[in-house]
C-alpha cells in the first residue's frame, strides 16, 4: 500500500503493489496496480475471516483478512 491516511477520520486512499486477483479463494492472476478508498472505522467492523498465514511487513506478522463488500478498483 502507497498513499494516505487521516489518522483522526480514518480516512485512507491509495495504490496497492503487488495485488493478486483472487476468485472463489484462488489466485487467478497478479494486478498490475489496484486504488483502494475508505474508512477504516468502517471497515474493521466488517472483517468476516482472518488467516492462519500471515506476512512480515517491516516490524508487524499481518494475517490475511476477509472485508465482505470492500471495493477495489484495478
Amino acid at each position: 500500500f502507497s498513499g494516505t491516511s487521516d489518522r483522526i477520520s480514518g480516512d485512507f486512499s491509495g495504490a496497492v503493489k503487488g495485488a493478486q486477483y483472487i476468485e472463489s479463494g484462488e489466485i487467478k492472476h497478479p494486478v498490475q496496480e489496484a486504488a483502494i478508498a475508505g474508512n477504516i472505522f468502517e471497515i474493521l467492523p466488517r472483517i468476516s475471516d482472518v488467516s492462519v498465514e500471515t506476512i512480515r511487513y517491516n516490524r508487524m506478522i499481518l494475517p490475511y483478512v476477509k472485508i465482505p463488500g470492500m471495493q477495489i478498483t484495478a
